[in-house]
């Protein structure tokens, strides 16, 4: 153990070896997992039915809140859905005419899709 970390402190390129690649690994798993979090609209729709009809589960609120929509429409309409009636947490709060104008939002999304 003396002898690496005289090589180390006798050398100290490696310290800047060692930024660049923890650099490269953490734009590397900032990229995947941005792809891995774009939603279709679709998915979006699903997710926000499941939230609205109270059978989501687990982290299925925050992955619904975090997801990155991938075209700038569903983006407006995930936007709209939480402006007009809220955060999701809270959807299962709503009456029934408030529902009925979500699932329109919801049906909007989808449609996106098609």
């Amino acid at each position: 153990m003396g002898i690496v970390a005289a090589i180390f402190i006798r050398h100290p390129d490696w310290l800047i070896y060692a930024v660049l690649v923890l650099a490269a690994l953490s734009l590397i798993g900032w990229w995947l997992n941005r792809k891995q979090l774009e939603a279709t609209p679709t998915e979006l729709a699903e997710q926000a039915e499941r939230i609205l009809d109270g059978s989501s589960h687990g982290w299925d609120v925050d992955d619904f809140e975090h997801s990155f929509p991938a075209t700038a429409e569903a983006r407006e309409i995930l936007h709209e859905c939480m402006k007009l009636y809220g955060l999701p947490e809270e959807w299962h709060k709503l009456d029934e005419p408030q529902k009925a104008g979500l699932r329109e939002l919801i049906e909007r999304l989808r449609g996106l899709d098609r």
